[in-house]
């Protein structure tokens, strides 16, 4: 799976912003029914407790798909705008990231630039050569600090996306997170599985985030 463009992502942030708009306020839980012990509802919280869904298992209680499906109603009411607000601070990260890379790339040229006039007009081939040795060094050297800044970033972020997990007894799960999902798909596994050896989701982190800062730095080239 290809990752998303940005484009993409604000027509998703959009959409979900768009479902949240009228959806009863206040915090959702899930339980079974203190006045009809068989159904296992969602419902607000104080002061009006209005139900909002019930499952009763055709008349003979909830099945444990039923159990999750509450849950995870009342789960993603009370999590999904905390959720939107973190990923819209990312893409304005993101978003700054790609001006600052243009920035660099257009100081860049103008480098280049001037060190192809130097190079053309300096009649002291030892001053020309020292010249353009100290350009391209600091521009190496420039390149190498974004470049670790953007692996450091994407590291930090694929750590983050592990603790949302659960680790125990070497294997660790993402238990279909949506953070821990992406860590999956980055870390070149099967986000699909769920379930994966800890030590390697924690090998394949640091080269995770190495192959995004180069695509990030070649899309910024392109």
């Amino acid at each position: 799976m290809t990752n998303p463009t940005p484009a993409a992502v604000e027509r998703l942030i959009a959409d979900a912003e768009a479902a949240l708009e009228g959806v009863t306020p206040g915090e959702w839980k899930a339980a079974y029914s203190k006045w009809e012990p068989d159904n296992f509802i969602v419902q607000t919280d104080h002061p009006c407790r209005r139900v909002l869904a019930q499952f009763d298992g055709d008349g003979d209680g909830p099945d444990d798909q039923s159990l999750a499906d509450a849950r995870f109603i009342a789960w993603a009411r009370n999590n999904v705008p905390a959720l939107l607000a973190a990923l819209r601070a990312m893409q304005a990260e993101c978003n700054q990231w790609r001006v600052d890379c243009e920035e660099f790339r257009r100081d860049k040229e103008a480098a280049e630039a001037t060190v192809a006039h130097v190079m053309r007009h300096s009649d002291n081939e030892t001053e020309r050569a020292n010249r353009a040795e100290a350009t391209v060094a600091t521009l190496t050297a420039q390149v190498g600090a974004m470049r670790g800044a953007l692996i450091a970033e994407r590291e930090e972020n694929l750590w983050n996306a592990y603790h949302t997990g659960i680790e125990r007894d070497g294997r660790w799960s993402h238990a279909f997170m949506s953070d821990g999902e992406w860590l999956a798909r980055e870390c070149g596994f099967d986000a699909k599985a769920g379930d994966y050896p800890a030590e390697a989701i924690k090998a394949a982190i640091p080269e995770a985030a190495k192959r995004a800062a180069l695509t990030t730095e070649n899309q910024t080239n392109d």
